[in-house]
């Protein structure tokens, strides 16, 4: 099973991780959804939100902007970071849940392909 974590808002990935107020929490295998939830991340620090993905346990993290201190943070967790992504959180989680790629249709204007962090492999 893996854990895939969209910041939301008002239903597009978010546009910059740092601020976000939730996040859809997906758990997928074998290519489909199997659970979901939202779980908040108001109040937190935007260090705290990368802390709550990895107390989630939580595999990969796909949004639009994160500054480089958290897309550090959340590798350093375990957490493999899948950014400058845009659209529709429903459309993107389906594109993960196959594991495709991301289109470049799918990604923040004058983007090309997404930025991908690799997770360290030791939480």
């Amino acid at each position: 099973m893996t854990r895939v974590a969209i910041p939301d808002w008002h239903g597009q990935v978010s546009p910059v991780f740092d601020v976000a107020a939730r996040v859809l929490v997906a758990d997928l295998e074998g290519g489909r959804e199997i659970r979901r939830k939202v779980e908040p991340l108001t109040g937190l620090t935007p260090a705290g939100r990368v802390l709550r993905l990895a107390a989630l346990e939580v595999d990969t993290l796909v949004c639009g902007v994160i500054s480089r201190p958290l897309e550090e943070l959340a590798g350093a967790r375990g957490i493999q970071v899948i950014a400058l992504v845009s659209g529709p959180v429903d459309t993107v989680a389906r594109i993960v849940e196959q594991g495709q790629p991301i289109p470049e249709t799918y990604l923040l204007p004058g983007c090309r392909e997404p930025r991908i962090q690799p997770a360290a492999r030791d939480r």
